[in-house]
């Protein structure tokens, strides 16, 4: 019996991919700048307009765009630096960079960036909220 079940690397790679692409839009909504590792502050009051119900869904949807975005920090805070660094510059920088302008940047080879950039999925996967978008490989498998 083992103590952890093996993890199915592909969904597990995806799950990650897929909640990475959504971080400049949450960035958008959010109204924050990058990478603040902070605890999600209301600075804002919402303005009163005679349609308070599109008002609140506008607040409730900047608040949760604001702390899924933490959520996302937070797990990023806590890989490597080159890690963190590949994952940055692929889904989080404003300005969306090449395989191979990351390359240069981070002084790798093209293949070896899409290698190690697996790699920083799969620490992502694990790291945000401890380990949510991993799969497991059936018993069957």
């Amino acid at each position: 019996m083992q103590l952890f079940p093996d993890i199915d690397d592909k969904k597990t790679k995806q799950n990650a991919r897929n909640l990475l692409k959504k971080y400049r839009r949450l960035q958008r909504i959010a109204g924050t700048p990058q990478f603040n590792i902070t605890s999600p502050i209301i600075k804002e009051v919402p303005i009163q307009h005679t349609n308070t119900h599109r008002s609140q869904q506008h607040f409730i949807r900047k608040i949760d765009a604001e702390k899924e975005k933490l959520k996302i920090d937070n797990a990023l805070a806590r890989l490597s630096l080159i890690n963190r660094q590949l994952l940055y510059y692929t889904y989080c920088s404003i300005e969306k960079k090449t395989n191979v302008w990351i390359a240069s940047e981070l002084g790798y080879s093209v293949s070896n960036v899409e290698t190690l950039k697996c790699v920083a999925l799969l620490e992502f996967a694990e790291a945000y909220e401890s380990g949510l978008l991993q799969c497991y490989k059936s018993a069957i498998d």
